[in-house]
């Protein structure tokens, strides 16, 4: 490898992220040559460090002599570099050199940097640097980087170490500044213009896990036609190692993803979409092609055969050598997003969250909770029992699961749907807001006494017809005094009324999981927490409650304590409250939908910890 390829990689990484890389094979004799670049993106500058093989003293470089360590740059087609920089030691202390190019090549003006570059020993120079100094103010660069020796002793023929050692490597200048919401996304990977013909050199792809799924999005230089990827010697593949080859194809006239584990092809269940001629986007979950949770590496390879504009072939490859490296894991969100702030496991901060809030307090009531699809043709479903199903909903889940209870139950679906996708299982959630899974049944607005008791009646009638599931997720609103019946006691009961129906489940249920209620906030705390915000103040512990205030008493976790082994109590209230406040503003997420319940973007960040509670338990 070259200064250039590491340059890039560097470069690349989200908020400040570096990179380091080995040069290609070193020549002998030649101590100039590359063991190792980095760049670290440093708000508007960038910091630059480079190894070499052998020792080598700062007067033995020149930007333009037969001894040089350089670095050029390209940027949109441009088929030859039009800039460059240098170490260079003329004056008697090394400096960076930058030089403007012609298209042949030869410099047409020259200037040596105000960047400060450093010797912390005999093999390393650091330095450090804005990109418009050096006049690169496109968004998207490549380059290559080359060193180059040449000594009667040592190499008389001259030696040279380039790196990447063949093609170019992209350096994505807007990656250093990546938002918020970008981080929920996997990283977009910019491309070099590589191939003259063909339709299928790509320009960008993004390839990485977002929520519990992974996504591919990526767009290509010229436009083309899903079918004509049906023809001989061509192709749109990703290269997953240890998984195969997942490319995109035509069936039955839509586009699909078809994946080749190397026993056969076969198409897999994915969103795939076509937004224009020159785009692919697509999501399908891990499991779909065999990928357990671990380090995952991946390339992108296209190829385009054509009489007209490739008799010979044409082919791309993303990146031009090695793989990129990334990783599956439970869920995939920006970094101590939401509930892991609050990792008892794992102190964890994150300072580009210090102002954020997601979703924005106005915005809560009005997002949607997980999603879940009805199953219309169960025989067993009623005016009142309505049946959805959420998790794996194909026929190859290990288990299937189910949720219970009122609308505090909805909420944590979006939890469960983590879970539930991390352990192939099928969920069915029968729920209904205002009708707690208690035999004291309150008023309700939604259904009415009669009515929820009915509920309850054909839930436990469904379960034993239902031998397969083995265990059941409970939730109910623990109401405090000022909610519309007055508190937990009008509502669902006593602790003896939830634990009676606790009771009544058949024994087919092995395990019973009850989640202990949420705290609630007040009408205010929106408010509140948009004033901050706009005021740009850190959110982390803005517009706290009380613990005592918004934190009720639950009876139906209570009556669970209280019931042996079969039946659990899972508390994550320390995700909500600290030992005397709870908070509305946790590790960047809106914690409320309303004044009692979770919206489902901090609902999903609980995931892997009710996860990681079904563990211990």
């Amino acid at each position: 490898m070259t200064i250039g390829r590491a340059f890039a990689l560097a470069l690349a990484g989200l908020l400040g992220g570096s990179a380091a890389t080995a040069g290609a094979e070193a020549p002998q004799g030649a101590p100039q040559a590359l063991r190792s670049v980095s760049l670290r993106v440093v708000g508007e500058h960038l910091r630059l460090r480079v190894e070499t093989v052998g020792r080598w003293a700062s007067a033995d470089v020149t930007s333009g002599g037969g001894r040089s360590v350089c670095v050029a740059f390209w940027w949109g087609d441009l088929p030859t570099p039009r800039s460059r920089i240098c170490l260079d030691g003329q004056s008697g202390r090394l400096t960076l050199r930058a030089e403007r190019l012609a298209p042949d090549g030869a410099v047409t003006s020259a200037r040596t940097l105000a960047a400060p570059v450093a010797r912390p020993d005999e093999r390393t120079a650091t330095a450090i640097l804005t990109p418009a100094a050096i006049g690169l103010r496109a968004p998207v660069l490549y380059w290559q980087a080359l060193s180059r020796w040449t000594d009667p002793a040592t190499c008389p023929g001259g030696c040279s170490n380039q790196v990447p050692a063949t093609g170019r490597a992209t350096v994505d200048l807007r990656a250093g500044r990546a938002s918020v919401a970008a981080q929920f996304r996997p990283r977009t990977r910019a491309d070099s213009v590589d191939v003259a013909g063909g339709p299928l050199d790509v320009r960008r792809v993004a390839f990485g896990q977002a929520g519990t799924r992974l996504t591919l999005d990526l767009r290509t230089q010229h436009p083309w036609a899903t079918a004509e990827l049906l023809a001989p010697g061509r192709g749109l593949c990703l290269v997953i190692e240890g998984a195969g080859r997942l490319c995109v194809a035509a069936a039955g006239g839509t586009t699909v993803l078809r994946h080749d584990s190397g026993t056969g092809a076969q198409v897999i269940a994915a969103a795939v979409t076509r937004p224009d001629s020159r785009s692919v986007v697509a999501s399908f979950a891990p499991r779909a092609i065999g990928l357990a949770r671990g380090p995952l590496r991946w390339s992108l390879q296209t190829s385009w055969q054509d009489d007209a504009l490739c008799a010979g072939g044409c082919a791309d490859r993303v990146p031009d050598g090695g793989a990129f490296a990334d990783a599956v894991s439970v869920l995939a969100q920006p970094r101590c997003f939401g509930a892991a702030a609050r990792d008892p496991h794992r102190r964890c901060r994150n300072p580009s969250l210090r102002t954020v809030v997601l979703p924005r307090p106005a915005d809560a009531p009005l997002t949607g909770v997980s999603p879940c699809t009805e199953d219309r043709g169960d025989p067993r479903r009623s005016t009142v029992l309505r049946p959805c199903a959420f998790g794996v909903t194909g026929d190859d889940h290990r288990a299937t699961i189910a949720l219970l209870g009122d609308s505090h139950a909805v909420h944590w679906r979006a939890a469960l749907e983590v879970v539930a996708q991390a352990r192939d299982w099928r969920g069915v959630s029968i729920t209904r807001a205002g009708c707690p899974f208690s035999t004291q049944v309150p008023r309700s607005p939604d259904l009415g006494p009669a009515r929820c008791v009915r509920l309850h009646r054909e839930t436990l009638a469904w379960l034993r017809a239902h031998g397969e599931i083995g265990t059941v997720f409970v939730s109910d609103w623990a109401q405090p005094a000022t909610g519309p019946m007055g508190g937990s006691g009008a509502y669902g009961g006593s602790e003896l009324a939830f634990g009676a129906m606790l009771d009544a489940l058949p024994r087919s249920v092995r395990h019973v999981y009850v989640l202990r209620d949420v705290p609630g906030t007040t009408p205010a705390t929106p408010g509140c927490v948009a004033a901050a915000r706009a005021r740009r103040r850190p959110l982390a512990g803005v517009c706290a409650q009380p613990r005592a205030a918004v934190l009720t008493p639950d009876p139906g976790a209570a009556a669970a304590a209280r019931r042996g082994p079969r039946v659990r109590v899972l508390d994550l209230t320390r995700f909500f409250c600290g030992p005397r406040l709870c908070f509305p503003v946790v590790g960047g997420a809106y914690v409320y939908k309303d004044d009692n319940h979770m919206n489902a973007t901090f609902a999903t960040s609980l995931g892997p910890f009710v996860l990681r509670a079904l563990g211990r338990a």
